[in-house]
């Protein structure tokens, strides 16, 4: 497909962003809204053909957020100011959300006969507040340690910006290196904090991407990052950043900003077309924080209801944290119910969003988007 540029499309001013960040970039959202779709299709688990598709979604996955957060970074000089905020608008869905999700939680551990999320309550609790392995909603802990990182690049910034391109890149990379070797033995710490580093180098690289946005367009260097993209994340594999399974660790960190690189282009396509699937990514952008934390116990309940109907003893099934694996010898068969149970697993999460969204509940005023 060849793809046509025009100066329109480049006009930094028109349409890349907003001098003061207040007006909503809608390929902004609709990158967003690829993210956090991202997000669930990978946790359904139940996505085909995932020995292709996983290396790919997985690089770019998470760093997306950390990119766009970068992208879109507001520097504030009063660093009270700045910590209000995030907490308002991280740490708060974190609490409220976190405790929604652990008293539902708490109840389908009771109602459900099934061993591998029967875990003692009081410890989950315990995690909830250390912000790790979380059983009841794994997603959580990205807020915290998002919060943290934003935090640490609000003090970074005024060093770090306006410096050119080389100097973002090398000081990006040092970051990295810091996060990975400060947990050699992958442990999951509190809040994450070895992850911190890591969020922080991508904020950066956000704002290196809109510094020289129209730079790299133009040059069309997009052309030679699809076939790097694509090559390079099949041989890294599937990477797993709260597993602290990176593979290796330059091929990692260069494959998350070249898919979120990708990512960004992609969606500036399609918010230039009038077509139903921008509509769809951009509104899963703006309520990708409610897709992030709700989607995991949606989809435990929706395993505990296919359980109680009879559908995993037809084909085997073994509930899971948030899914369910089965077994059927026969592939082709295997795939045509896999299919379908991607389909559930994916549209009920984001069914709900709406219906909570249209609802006006109470609780999405602690969900700032």
């Amino acid at each position: 497909m060849s793809i046509c540029y025009n100066d329109e499309m480049f006009d930094q001013k028109k349409f890349y962003y907003s001098e003061n960040l207040k007006k909503r970039l809608v390929w902004i959202d609709i990158a967003k809204g690829i993210g956090i779709l991202s997000v669930v299709l990978y946790h359904t688990g139940f996505l085909p053909f995932q020995k292709q598709f996983l290396p790919l979604i997985t690089s770019y996955m998470l760093p997306l957020f950390c990119v766009v957060g970068g992208y879109v970074f507001a520097h504030q000089r009063d660093c009270g100011k700045f910590v209000i905020k995030k907490i308002q608008s991280l740490v708060v869905p974190y609490l409220v959300f976190g405790i929604i999700s652990y008293v539902f939680w708490f109840i389908l551990i009771h109602i459900s006969n099934y061993q591998i999320i029967q875990t003692d309550a009081g410890g989950q609790f315990i995690q909830f507040l250390l912000g790790k392995n979380l059983i009841f909603n794994g997603p959580l802990w990205f807020l915290i340690a998002f919060f943290s990182a934003n935090v640490i690049y609000n003090v970074i910034y005024p060093y770090a910006h306006n410096k050119s391109a080389f100097k973002q890149v090398g000081f990006a990379f040092f970051l990295w290196l810091i996060s990975y070797f400060m947990n050699p033995s992958k442990m999951h710490y509190v809040y994450s904090f070895d992850l911190v580093l890591c969020m922080a180098s991508i904020l950066l690289l956000g704002d290196t991407i809109r510094n020289n946005w129209e730079k790299i367009v133009q040059k069309k260097i997009i052309m030679i990052c699809l076939p790097f993209f694509f090559v390079f994340s099949l041989k890294n594999g599937v990477v797993d950043m709260y597993g602290r399974i990176y593979g290796n660790l330059i091929l990692f960190w260069c494959n998350a900003i070249v898919g979120s690189f990708i990512i960004l282009f992609l969606s500036l396509l399609i918010a230039k077309k009038t077509m139903i699937i921008a509509k769809i990514l951009e509104y899963l952008g703006k309520r990708s924080l409610l897709v992030l934390v709700t989607h995991w116990p949606i989809m435990q309940w929706t395993t505990y209801l296919l359980k109680s109907i009879g559908v995993l003893n037809l084909i085997n099934g073994k509930p899971g944290f948030a899914s369910f694996s089965y077994f059927i010898s026969n592939k082709y068969v295997f795939t045509l119910v896999e299919i379908p149970l991607l389909i559930i697993y994916t549209l009920v999460p984001i069914l709900f969003v709406l219906l909570l969204d249209k609802s006006k509940t109470c609780v999405l005023k602690y969900v700032q988007v």
